[in-house]
């Protein structure tokens, strides 16, 4: 056996114990399976044994025996940090359960050794502390959650120590001077063509982004060299890689972290090292090291840069380790009770909302809710030191996105009329949101006023070149797709791609796949509308999802929304496609849209919206394969759950009328059909106040199927309303223009009170 291959097997073997403890095999087996690390007869022998401890006793077994061939000692730390399971406690577990994997230390060979002076006592890191179940810290505690119980032996300067326990040090690594490593060679790469492209372009905000990614690529180098040398064991007992002054000056500026994601990305896939993971362990050992947080200096610090972190992690993409690290900062504020703990507890809490709201985590969502609640109602004469506006905020996208609009909609203005007027993300942030929950609601004018403003406000803080700005580019498009549906909203949904790209250089993240998803349905609904027969919407559509295929873990729920837009895509596509291949992208539609639907369920609900929408889709997908029955059942269901999920008479609600009333046109049941259509058509001004084309169409249906029923007086009854009501709703739409989303924004009490013109007639040039 090779030294590599020894020292994986002997991290299993340390750590064995704790494994078979903590390990339930169902959910790391699905992943070892597709990997081709274990094979079909390996399953069987594994799940023939009849108690959990056994089965994960023989998957340990059988490991170590696949040899050089099969790198599975990777796989299996990949399924660890990836579970086959939607418990957050399991995967806060499984994630201690890879940091001790990570960070045990396993000596070489005898031979091997000798050879290379391996064991000089001044290389060697402390002990690693003992895996156990903690029942001494927090009161709220799992019983069954794995936590970092400090070793009796500790080494300092080489030294054994007395066993006392000691407390880490923040400042041990401080220092500013990054040391030279012999035997050291960079694997981090300069973006040549990337820093080329912003030299050549001529554009100030580019050469401004280039000064930046100048100076983070020397930060980022200092780093790899602190990290470098935490792997060599060759940092101060007791210091972590997290608090080295190469970390502090990562976290400094917040708003230059995404032009780091690039170099994190390509060691990741050139190198099989996650550092970014690597640095949130360290943290996460720092904090199980502390005894409690007494120390106010100390404490300060702590807090600090856990939500520097925090918010490094989550933008990157990192949900379930950032959510673990905000579990262990909860458990260190818990071992002392103050006004400064329970504000920070507050604030940790909200942002454990954030995370469960992009997780899809509805109940873990609500009880971060409940628990910042409880500790607010102890903040008696000091509740102005928290923010309340981002608690209203994360409250109302949770209500968004569990089929409460009506909850939501006065949270979300409670937020933006809450957030400080220094706050410039938080401003952002919540006129997306506003903007997003009024067109939910069917405002269609305030929705894209706001969607507007948030574009012109991100553009008037942050620039062109900041990801709050492809934020709210996004956000506009979401109105523009939805409502509008024209050549502009392309256009900002092709911006908004260019600029991700930019601002990432080559890093793959869950916003990148986002602004393909956006353009996808871009170019989707303006083929719909034009019938040009371009299916670029559906390459859009299918890079969406490889990228966030690449960024999210393989069960996570936002997977379900990229394949529903393939979905989309592909079921469009078939209709210019010749008998065979229609067929054939149909048929895949379908498998999309089914998974969708399957995730819906569980992460949504079965009854919620996005379940109906789901089934709308698949109706769609069975009429163009002409399964009527089948069609009609499916649509009924969509029908029913609109029903359950939305108000009467609001927006989406009418467009569920008209498709119904269509398909029954379409099947050969007129009656049916007016029945439906007449009530979209008697409640149009539910439809926002602004033209809508398929509002148009809809009435044109109607009239049609009442002249072939003979109804012709009520036919040329509608006919009337139908001139007043294009007359009316035309004059009042404007299209928006690239003027209009880079004019100076509006002042916050205009915006707050709603006096926000609409968008005027403008130069449909983009403007720098």
């Amino acid at each position: 056996m090779s030294t590599i291959q020894h020292q994986k097997s002997q991290r299993l073997h340390v750590n064995r114990v704790a494994l078979i403890q903590e390990l339930n095999v169902a959910h790391v087996l699905p992943h070892l399976i597709k990997s081709g690390v274990i094979t079909d007869e390996d399953r069987k022998s594994i799940v023939a044994a009849k108690t959990t401890h056994n089965k994960t006793r023989r998957l340990l077994d059988l490991l170590p025996q696949k040899g050089r061939g099969i790198n599975w000692y990777e796989v299996f730390r990949e399924a660890l940090i990836y579970p086959n399971t939607y418990s957050g406690d399991t995967r806060k577990k499984y994630q201690i359960l890879v940091a001790f994997l990570d960070n045990t230390i396993i000596p070489a060979p005898q031979k091997f050794r000798e050879a290379s002076g391996y064991a000089r006592t001044e290389s060697r890191l402390p002990h690693l502390p003992a895996i156990g179940i903690s029942d001494t810290v927090g009161k709220t505690q799992s019983a069954s959650y794995v936590t970092f119980a400090p070793s009796q032996e500790l080494y300092t300067n080489g030294k054994m120590s007395s066993g006392k326990d000691t407390e880490p040090d923040m400042k041990s690594t401080g220092s500013s001077t990054v040391p030279v490593l012999k035997h050291f060679a960079t694997i981090i790469r300069e973006p040549q063509e990337h820093f080329q492209r912003l030299e050549k372009s001529g554009n100030q905000e580019d050469a401004t982004q280039l000064e930046k990614e100048q100076d983070v690529l020397r930060k980022m180098r200092n780093l790899e060299v602190m990290f470098v040398l935490e792997r060599r064991g060759q940092i101060p007992d007791g210091a972590e890689l997290c608090f080295s002054r190469a970390m502090e000056d990562v976290l400094a500026d917040s708003s230059v972290y995404h032009l780091y994601y690039k170099y994190f990305w390509q060691v990741k896939l050139t190198h099989n090292i996650d550092m970014m993971a690597d640095i949130g362990n360290s943290f996460i050992r720092f904090l199980e090291r502390l005894k409690d947080s007494r120390n106010d200096e100390l404490r300060e610090q702590v807090v600090k840069s856990a939500f520097k972190l925090f918010k490094f992690m989550c933008d990157y993409g990192l949900y379930y380790q950032s959510e673990v690290l905000l579990f262990a900062l909860t458990r260190y504020l818990s071992t002392h009770t103050c006004v400064e703990t329970r504000v920070a507890m507050w604030e940790a809490y909200v942002k454990m909302m954030h995370v469960s709201n992009i997780n899809v985590k509805y109940h873990e969502a609500n009880q971060s809710r409940n628990m910042a609640k409880n500790i607010s109602y102890n903040i008696k004469d000091d509740k102005h030191l928290l923010d309340k506006s981002e608690l209203h905020r994360e409250q109302s996208v949770m209500m968004r996105e569990h089929d409460s609009v009506l909850q939501a909609v006065p949270l979300a203005e409670k937020a933006f009329k809450e957030v400080a007027p220094t706050d410039q993300q938080g401003i952002v942030e919540a006129l997306c949101n506003l903007a997003l929950v009024h067109s939910m609601q069917g405002e269609l004018k305030k929705s894209q006023q706001l969607a507007v403003e948030a574009v012109k406000h991100a553009k008037g803080y942050f620039g062109t070149h900041h990801p709050l700005y492809v934020k709210a580019l996004l956000h506009y498009c979401h109105y523009s797709n939805e409502f509008v549906q024209d050549t502009m909203g392309v256009e900002v949904a092709r911006e908004a791609v260019a600029m991700a790209e930019k601002l990432y250089g080559g890093a793959t993240t869950l916003l990148l796949a986002q602004a393909h998803q956006i353009l996808a349905t871009a170019l989707l609904v303006l083929d719909a509308d034009t019938a040009s027969g371009s299916d670029e919407h559906y390459r859009e559509a299918e890079t969406a999802l490889d990228m966030a295929r690449l960024v999210l873990p393989y069960d996570h729920p936002l997977l379900a929304l990229f394949r529903f837009t393939l979905a989309q895509s592909l079921q469009w596509r078939s209709m210019t496609q010749s008998s065979e291949d229609a067929i054939a992208s149909l048929t895949l539609a379908e498998t999309e849209a089914q998974a969708a639907l399957r995730v819906f369920k569980i992460s949504w609900g079965a009854n919620s919206l996005k379940a109906g929408q789901a089934h709308n889709l698949m109706a769609q997908i069975y009429a163009k394969m002409t399964r009527w029955e089948e069609a009609e059942q499916t649509l009924l269901t969509s029908y029913a759950l609109h029903r359950q999920t939305l108000p009467a008479k609001c927006y989406h609600m009418q467009l569920m009328k008209a498709t119904l009333g269509t398909f029954y046109r379409t099947i050969g049941r007129p009656l049916d059909a007016i029945q439906l259509l007449k009530d979209v058509t008697d409640n149009s001004d539910a439809c926002g106040g602004m033209y809508i084309k398929w509002v148009h169409i809809c009435c044109e249906t109607l009239i049609s199927q009442m002249k072939a029923t003979n109804q012709d007086k009520e036919a040329n009854t509608y006919q009337v309303a139908l001139v007043n009501w294009l007359n009316k709703n035309r004059q009042l739409n404007r299209s928006v223009t690239w003027a209009d989303l880079h004019a100076p924004p509006q002042t916050y009490k205009r915006v707050t009170d709603g006096a926000t013109e609409g968008a005027g007639e403008g130069s449909r040039t983009k403007k720098d």
